[in-house]
């Protein structure tokens, strides 16, 4: 299940690269550039909360 998290996770960290080079290179449009950014930046902020866990170490 971690393996699938972490993929859908780099996947849209990926399509937020993509698009934005896209757009760089005048490939694709404003509006499709702004739905594909949304769209990696919720399967980023949707999956890595379940796999990336920050232990914190107590000294007392």
């Amino acid at each position: 299940m971690k393996t699938l998290l972490k993929s859908i996770s780099f996947t849209g960290l990926g399509l937020m690269l993509v698009s934005a080079v896209l757009v760089f290179n005048n490939s694709i449009g404003r509006n499709i550039y702004q739905a594909l950014a949304l769209a990696g930046t919720a399967m980023w902020f949707a999956t890595v909360p379940f796999w990336m866990k920050r232990r914190l170490h107590h000294s007392e």
